[in-house]
């Protein structure tokens, strides 16, 4: 194991300033001025820091993620507890 901090070992890409993310405010100008909002769902590390470079609007973290990441039939047992591991991986990338 090593002794150097992970931000220094990891050099792979950089979520987005916060000054460059999408507010509930742009997404009412948006919508006032009928220009789409684009809203990508996502489970994992890699998939959210793609969708965050690229400048999507909304990133989703629905309960679907019992089914396609877990391989359960229905996403009706899904626990907060279980959802909130979800959406700490994705709150890492984005």
């Amino acid at each position: 194991m090593s002794n150097v901090l992970e931000n220094t070992v990891y050099s792979g890409p950089r979520p987005q300033a916060p000054n460059q993310r999408t507010t509930l405010k742009q997404l009412r100008q948006q919508h006032s001025n009928s220009k789409p909002i684009i809203m990508v769902t996502a489970y994992n590390y890699p998939s959210v820091v793609c969708i965050d470079m690229t400048g999507i609007d909304i990133c989703l973290v629905g309960d679907s993620a019992y089914m396609m990441v877990q391989g359960h039939n229905t996403t009706l047992p899904i626990t907060v507890d279980e959802m909130l591991v979800h959406y700490h991986i994705v709150a890492r990338g984005a």
